[in-house]
């Protein structure tokens, strides 16, 4: 990661394609689509991004992951950490 963080080390590979589905403009509704939820587990999973990185938006949450380098190498869809 860009600027070390221990937070961004507890997201879970689904939180970061949340985070990283958010700053390519999708909404809730695009995301459950996408991923194969429903639209209540999207919520859940976006509340918890919030509580995680002490944000109350997504912008906010994507503002942090772009900040910390989170999203950085994702372009290709590749969401391991390791490669972080």
């Amino acid at each position: 990661m860009g600027k070390e963080d221990p937070i961004g080390d507890r997201l879970t590979l689904k939180e970061i394609e949340i985070i990283y589905l958010l700053s390519e403009d999708h909404d809730r509704n695009q995301i459950a689509k996408e991923i194969g939820l429903t639209l209540n587990a999207v919520k859940t999973y976006m509340n918890r991004i919030h509580d995680k990185l002490g944000v109350n938006t997504a912008a906010g949450a994507v503002g942090w992951a772009h900040w910390h380098g989170l999203l950085e190498g994702r372009r290709n869809g590749n969401f391991d950490k390791r490669n972080s």
